[in-house]
């Protein structure tokens, strides 16, 4: 945290995104894996973490502009995280599509001190995926999409944290997907917090 932080103030942190970062598929919200990252950080920190979760399930890109982005004004967060893309992807926005709203929300989220960029995980070998297109498809799409966040990531000077390589091994390992079968269940959140505070710690602390 910034050397001029209050440390008795809590932490704000700003958790934007769509399902992922409302923790659909595991058993509770306090399951998934902004607060699991919010107890690291005050573990770590010694200091409150109050968490602003806006996300909502089968947000795009354009949701998170239209609806969550306003919380950077009002709420003011010390830090934030944001994971978008997987919907715009199911929707079939196009790349030029995707950039441009992807620019728009970083081009906001640079106003707060810490930024981790996080990367669609790769559902793509989900039993749920099947419904919308080959496997190999989807994760091409994946990857493309994945692939401009971390541009323009980079150019905004935000934290990467790459779940492509852990979130395909929900594939093979057991109770790693919730029953609806194409989310992750709690071992998978938890392991996404695990890997995503490994990258943070430093940068956060």
């Amino acid at each position: 945290m910034s050397a001029n932080a209050d440390s008795s103030a809590p932490v704000r942190y700003l958790a934007l995104g769509d399902s992922y970062t409302l923790g659909v598929g595991a058993s509770s919200k306090k399951k998934g894996f902004p607060t699991l990252l919010a107890r690291s950080l005050a573990k770590k920190s010694g200091r409150l973490v109050d968490v602003e979760n806006p996300s909502g399930n089968g947000f795009t890109t354009e949701d998170v502009i239209r609806r969550e982005l306003s919380l950077v004004d009002s709420f003011k967060p010390d830090v934030a995280t944001i994971l978008i893309g997987s919907n715009d992807v199911v929707q079939g926005r196009t790349q030029a599509d995707y950039r441009q709203s992807i620019k728009w929300i970083y081009g906001v989220l640079v106003a707060v001190p810490r930024v981790a960029a996080i990367s669609v995980p790769d559902w793509s070998t989900t039993p749920g995926a099947a419904q919308f297109g080959p496997p190999e498809m989807i994760r091409q799409k994946i990857e493309a999409f994945n692939g401009i966040a971390r541009e323009e990531a980079a150019a905004s000077g935000f934290l990467w944290v790459d779940l492509g390589d852990l979130s395909r091994k929900a594939a093979t390992t057991q109770d790693w997907t919730a029953a609806d079968g194409l989310h992750p269940a709690d071992p998978q959140y938890a392991a996404w917090a695990e890997a995503i505070w490994a990258q943070l710690d430093p940068a956060w602390t």
